[in-house]
């Protein structure tokens, strides 16, 4: 056994690094992760048909924040219609959160 053990930030980040590569399927899906993996912090916005969806640990920060309610699956997600963009954008400006619409 290794007398080296990584930290819980280290493990976090390996965990996360793990869960991006294990993402592949659309575009939108693909983009998606391209985009997190350039800024994991930044909420990415995918605009689907008339609605716009918030994954993983974005939709945990509009649940937490916001008071959004989530949904399972793969990867928990959110989402409001598309009206209400700018709505959002607004929002995460003012709450100095950085974003990106796909």
């Amino acid at each position: 056994m290794s007398k080296y053990s990584a930290s819980k930030e280290e493990q976090t980040n390996l965990t996360w690094d793990a869960f991006l590569e294990s993402i592949s399927g659309s575009d939108k899906k693909n983009l998606w992760r391209d985009k997190k993996k350039e800024n994991k912090s930044r909420v990415v916005f995918v605009v689907i048909g008339k609605f716009v969806n918030v994954f993983h640990n974005d939709a945990t920060l509009f649940r937490s924040r916001y008071g959004f309610c989530t949904m399972g699956g793969d990867m928990v997600h959110t989402g409001f219609v598309l009206d209400e963009l700018d709505k959002w954008k607004t929002k995460l400006d003012n709450d100095q959160y950085t974003y990106c619409v796909i």
